[in-house]
């Protein structure tokens, strides 16, 4: 054998431990889920049994998910901590509480083989507050948005004017999905529309009736935080 096989040989002999050690480590890596989980905003999700479970999105319930990687328990406070060891499949998890079958998770999406933290609802109610911005000034303490505007959003809430550039127009109330892992970085929207609530006046004014209307894309804050939805209303 010559000595560059041989050398090749030795190389390839010393190489072996160091991947079976590799790999050794790999089976052995550890990995923590830890969080709270709270049954609305202030309230922890105390005492209860919650079930990690693999291949669970939002659509899964518990019987179609994965199979159980185990269970864990929060505390009076709602706090949990999960470790588990490093997964073969990297399917992400999902978090279920109760025992029927027919249950949706608490969270999905959320990465495996991954340190991760996560603040879990079973709802969450936040108030939006509406601010107008982008009106086209009229005199120092005014806009072209009167008392007689009315703004309204998505068909169901309607504010009055006069609106202010960046001030508060009004607030509503809206139940948050927050069944995904990443829901603070989900993209909301909403409908709005402006128009006048004296009709007659609008059209002998402007000759028409609708003031304008558009799409607005916000994100939430939670709980903890002023959660608001910027409107840019347009000037006649």
């Amino acid at each position: 054998m010559s000595f560059k096989n041989l050398t090749l040989l030795l190389i390839c002999l010393l190489a072996i431990p160091v991947l079976i050690i590799s790999e050794s480590c790999k089976k052995k890596a550890k990995f923590v889920l830890h969080g709270a989980v709270f049954n609305k905003c202030g309230e922890p999700y105390a005492n209860a049994l919650l079930e990690i479970r693999q291949r669970g999105t939002a659509y899964y319930t518990k019987a179609s998910s994965g199979g159980p990687i185990g269970t864990t328990k929060t505390d009076g406070s709602g706090n949990f901590t999960f470790e588990y060891t490093a997964l073969t499949e990297l399917d992400s998890l999902s978090i279920f509480d109760g025992q029927d079958a027919t249950s949706l998770p608490l969270m999905s999406g959320i990465p495996a083989n991954s340190n991760e933290q996560v603040f879990v609802y079973k709802t969450m109610t936040l108030e939006m507050i509406i601010k107008a911005a982008g009106i086209v000034p009229v005199g120092t303490n005014d806009s072209l948005y009167t008392r007689n505007d009315s703004l309204i959003i998505g068909g169901e809430h309607i504010f009055y004017g006069a609106f202010r550039n960046g001030k508060e127009a009004g607030r509503f109330t809206i139940n948050a999905d927050v069944s995904k892992y990443n829901y603070l970085k989900q993209d909301y929207s909403l409908v709005w529309g402006i128009g006048w609530t004296n009709y007659i006046l609008h059209y002998i004014t402007y000759k028409h009736y609708d003031e304008g209307f558009g799409v607005v894309h916000y994100k939430i804050k939670g709980c903890d935080e002023d959660n608001i939805v910027d409107i840019s209303l347009t000037g006649l």
